[in-house]
């Protein structure tokens, strides 16, 4: 189940934004089982958009677009995505109605501007945007699912928090199940040496290394129609990198260098 992350902006392209959405995304993502395979950006043309979809829908499954869905005449994302599927946009006046009611919060008038805001496919999912005026969307075109995000953090993040995963979680045939090893006192190439014969992609998911700020992490990623099976597997790898790399394992998923620290001095002192 594989994923491409396009970010769609002038500022992205000639570097003076940091795409920091697309290693949301794709963090997000992985939670759920499913892979980013690609992340690609486009300025904000029309022509550059649509051949980023029209390629992107050829190699992936699940298409995730951030950025363009502003009230400007630059914001292009939603008109060049629909256009390459060829797909008419109407005003849905439930949505107008919301972003109204946005500028009538902070005592304002909608400008005549923002109306776009509110133009979408009939095929669109809506997405409430809670903390701005451009909505996203879901649309489910064949084989994949294109999903269109504003560009702001703070307005993406939790749109694909609370809206997106949640309904990605419904079309999955699978769970997922994750785990990092952290590894102080080997380098990379000599984690991979004792790790010899279970590194790789397999039909139960992959496991692979990775280089951390002062750490070398083992990540075990596994899937399965049983979430039971999944969890059950899980721990049974993890039992497999720890009977080869025990002596080297400091810490698992979220821990932080201080907590390790704490623990290793409380496990050893002295009376």
């Amino acid at each position: 189940m594989n994923a491409e992350i396009i970010a769609v902006g002038d500022e992205v392209v000639k570097g003076y934004t940091i795409n920091t959405n697309a290693s949301y995304i794709a963090k997000q993502l992985q939670t759920i089982g499913i892979m980013p395979d690609y992340h690609t950006v486009v300025r904000d043309q029309a022509a550059a958009i649509k051949a980023a979809i029209n390629t992107a829908i050829v190699r992936s499954k699940y298409i995730i677009v951030t950025g363009g869905l502003g009230p400007t005449k630059d914001d292009l994302t939603k008109e060049a995505v629909c256009e390459a599927l060829g797909l008419p946009l109407c005003i849905r006046v439930n949505v107008l109605e919301e972003i109204k009611a946005y500028f009538k919060e902070m005592n304002q008038i909608m400008p005549s501007i923002n109306e776009k805001q509110a133009a979408f496919p009939e095929e669109a999912y809506i997405l409430k945007n809670n903390y701005g005026t451009a909505p996203g969307c879901i649309i489910e075109y064949n084989e994949a699912i294109i999903i269109l995000l504003p560009g702001p953090p703070y307005e993406m993040q939790p749109m694909l928090e609370n809206e997106v995963i949640p309904y990605l979680k419904q079309k999955r045939a699978f769970y997922n199940e994750t785990l990092d090893i952290k590894l102080f006192g080997l380098g990379e190439s000599e984690v991979a040496t004792q790790l010899q014969g279970m590194l790789g992609e397999f039909e139960w998911g992959s496991i692979a290394t990775y280089v951390g700020e002062y750490e070398i992490i083992v990540r075990i990623n596994v899937q399965s129609g049983s979430l039971e099976k999944a969890k059950e597997q899980l721990q049974q790898k993890k039992k497999e990198v720890e009977e080869r790399l025990g002596s080297f394992i400091i810490g698992y998923n979220k821990d932080r260098l201080e907590e390790i620290i704490v623990r290793f001095l409380l496990k050893n002192k002295k009376p």
